[in-house]
């Protein structure tokens, strides 16, 4: 897991805990503002981010081909762009970038380094 700590305080930091591989389809998921420790639920969430103009998101994980995959699908189906730094995603039978390539190729997917 991420320490929040570690990160820029300039950058927001979220959580999200689920019990299964696809995020959208966990009822009654949360997201937990890593600052504060608030929480609100994933499409309330997601919705709040759009409404303030927020159109690209990064996602970090394990399991790129598996939970990451999924959550960048999810994200791409509600409107956003999504930003993948690969030094912090992992994969289990394929890479992140084989991800990205096979299944985001003409999605507002890209690899970009961590800052």
């Amino acid at each position: 897991m991420l320490d929040p700590g570690a990160v820029d305080p300039a950058i927001p930091v979220y959580r999200l805990e689920k019990s299964v591989f696809d995020m959208w389809a966990e009822p009654g998921s949360a997201v937990e503002a890593g600052a504060t420790g608030e929480t609100m639920a994933r499409d309330a969430f997601f919705a709040s981010l759009k409404a303030g103009g927020v159109t690209e998101v990064a996602v970090i994980g394990v399991a790129a081909d598996y939970c990451v995959r999924l959550a960048i699908g999810g994200l791409v189906d509600r409107g956003f762009a999504v930003v993948v730094p690969p030094a912090l995603t992992r994969g289990i039978a394929r890479s992140i970038e084989q991800v990205v390539a096979e299944d985001f190729a003409n999605a507002p997917v890209r690899m970009e380094a961590a800052a």
